[in-house]
């Protein structure tokens, strides 16, 4: 009996090139959502310091479209992700 090195792993690998763009773009786009997410609370904290602590909202519509934005993006990342995973 052969014994497998890293749970068996290798056996697995030839099957897995067919789908290596789908694997690379899944953890690619995975990484930019959790950049994204992880950048979220920095928008939350300038809108607190901005709009709430200076009592301003001068800026609002700029915030609140880049804000916007990020979480499509976030969301848009996460949800390619999640699809090319489950291919």
């Amino acid at each position: 009996m052969k014994k497998h090195t890293f749970f068996g792993i290798e056996r697995i690998l030839p099957y897995l090139r067919s789908y290596r763009g789908e694997i690379l773009g899944m953890i690619l786009f995975s990484a930019v959502g959790s950049v994204i997410d992880v950048g979220v609370p920095l928008f939350q904290r300038y809108a607190l310091d901005h709009f709430v602590a200076a009592g301003t909202l001068r800026a609002m519509p700029w915030f609140a479209a880049a804000y916007l934005a990020v979480i499509l993006g976030a969301a848009g990342c996460n949800y390619i992700s999640c699809i090319w995973g489950m291919k």
